[in-house]
């Protein structure tokens, strides 16, 4: 396998401590890989491999208006410096993934077809979950991309779309449409890696299954939820 045995998760304690489900979800990854190395990144620890490995974007890089572009811009430059497989922290594994990866260089997962359909397109492909071997050249092409993103001076009212494409799944998405490295880049199909929608996990939480759950579930090698926010109810739907 050409992506390195390598789980990242990132999670910053600026706001809650880290969640208990959080911790059932990333032993899920820990247990279908026992022969992975597993890094959960804090904080310090994100701060520091910026300035020892990217010092020409630290100013850039604490410039971001927010956080969560902070995060999404360390897991490219992790994955580029490292490789491995980045995946978030609201995300359950069902299966080993070795299969899945074979010897692909950079595997990108799809979220649901209807996302697409919510963002006006034919595919989007979310930065959630990915797995790239180190120095591969789309990763150095999504960061020299997303840093030369202009930082306006007044932040747009939206700032969930303006994150997503500054910075998250749009600007990924849009990036390798217009990719030179596209013939490279393996994706992973949502029934695979995100089977339920962000309105479908929402209505798995007041117990509002649809009718192929169980067979939905059962072909995914790993499930998305969707959302950071309502964490402590994950547990509802969580086995």
């Amino acid at each position: 396998m050409e992506v390195p045995k390598i789980i990242h998760q990132i999670w910053s304690a600026k706001f809650k401590p880290y969640p208990a489900i959080f911790r059932k979800l990333a032993d899920t990854w820990r247990r279908y890989h026992p022969d992975w190395e597993y890094i959960l990144w804090d904080d310090e620890r994100m701060d520091c491999f910026v300035h020892t490995y990217y010092p020409e974007y630290e100013e850039i890089f604490k410039r971001f208006p927010y956080d969560v572009q902070r995060w999404d811009v360390i897991r490219y430059l992790i994955l580029y410096k490292m490789g491995g497989f980045y995946v978030d922290c609201d995300y359950e594994c069902r299966k080993p993934f070795d299969s899945l990866l074979g010897d692909h260089t950079c595997c990108l997962g799809l979220e649901p077809s209807s996302h697409a359909v919510y963002a006006h397109r034919d595919i989007c492909i979310g930065n959630a979950l990915m797995a790239v071997k180190a120095g591969h050249p789309f990763m150095r092409e999504l960061i020299d991309h997303v840093m030369s993103v202009p930082i306006p001076e007044v932040l747009p009212r939206d700032k969930i779309a303006y994150v997503v494409l500054s910075t998250g799944p749009i600007f990924l998405s849009n990036l390798y449409e217009m990719s030179t490295y596209r013939s490279e880049i393996h994706l992973m199909s949502d029934e695979k890696v995100a089977p339920f929608s962000t309105q479908e996990c929402r209505a798995l939480l007041q117990g509002k299954r649809p009718d192929d759950y169980e067979l939905r579930k059962a072909s995914a090698w790993a499930i998305h939820y969707f959302t950071t926010c309502w964490a402590s109810q994950l547990k509802k739907i969580v086995n």
